[in-house]
Order: C-alpha cells, then structure tokens, then sequence
C-alpha cells in the first residue's frame, strides 16, 4: 500500500497533499508534495520518497525472496516494509524447506540466522514495550494534569440550636 494524499508523509510527517510519480529512464520515482501559504504566497514543496521499486537491488536479493520497497510503500504503519521483508524471507525459506532444496550447511546457516535475527528481534521488542508504556503513563499523567479539578461539596454537619 502507497501513501496517499491526507496521510502523513513518511520522510517529514506534514500532511500529503497529493503524491506525485515521475519516470525517469524507465524508472518510477515517488515525492509528496506539500502546499503552504508563505508570506501570503502558495509554497509547494516536495519530499523525495525514492524509487518505487528498487528494480537492481531486488535482484541481489532474490535469492532471499526479498523486494525492496521505496520510503511511499511504508503507509501501512511504520515497519510496514520490514515487515513485508520477513514475510518474504520467510515464504522463500519455507519453500526452499518443503522442496527440500537446502543441503545440510545451507539449512544450518539459515538456522543459526533466523535464530539470530529472532532473538535480535525479541530483545528490541521487549524494549519497544517498555518504551509504549512509558510513553503510555506520561501521556495518562498529562491527561490527568489537563483534566479539570472539580471539587465536590460535601454535606456539612448540622449545627445543634
């Protein structure tokens, strides 16, 4: 999924007015453009989201089953690209696996890298989740500063004559 007018832009975060696509020899690249009102005058400028398919870099990774993707392909939520990487990867394993195209060596080094790689993963993770939750309770206390401070009346006793 391509970014798309009225979503962030992933290069500087303003919004995206429109997505512009140039050819340049054979190749497509993508730009997000951004309109502005500067001194009274209309101000457009244009973020360079890379090429729409990195067609020569692809190809030192087919062996990996990977396509890489430029900066416009990342709408789906940061680590959209990364995550159609492992997908990728994985697919490609799983089948070099299932057709039993792996020699013994070639399906150890996999191992030992998918075990690698996992392990990586899981320690960021587990610092990413620490992080969501800080940010989390910094973001509950200042709701709870910005809440208005109601004070309730309470009953007050009643005075013998």
């Amino acid at each position: 999924m391509a970014v798309r007018a009225g979503e962030p832009c992933p290069k500087c975060g303003r919004v995206i007015d429109w997505v512009e696509r140039r050819v340049v020899n054979g190749h497509v690249h993508m730009y997000a453009a951004h309109v502005s009102v500067v001194d009274g005058k209309k101000r457009i400028t244009k973020c360079y989201l890379g090429p729409d398919r990195y067609t020569n870099a692809t190809k030192l990774h087919s062996d990996m089953g990977i396509e890489l993707k430029g900066m416009a392909y990342e709408a789906g939520g940061p680590g959209s690209r990364l995550t159609d990487y492992i997908n990728g990867l994985a697919s490609k394993l799983s089948a070099e696996v299932e057709s039993g195209s792996l020699d013994l060596e070639q399906a150890r080094g996999w191992l030992r890298a998918v075990r690698e790689a996992a392990a990586r993963l899981q320690s960021l993770a587990d610092r990413l989740e620490g992080y969501v939750r800080q940010l989390e309770a910094q973001e509950a206390g200042a709701a709870a500063l910005a809440a208005p401070n109601e004070t309730v009346a309470r009953p007050q006793p009643l005075e013998a004559p």
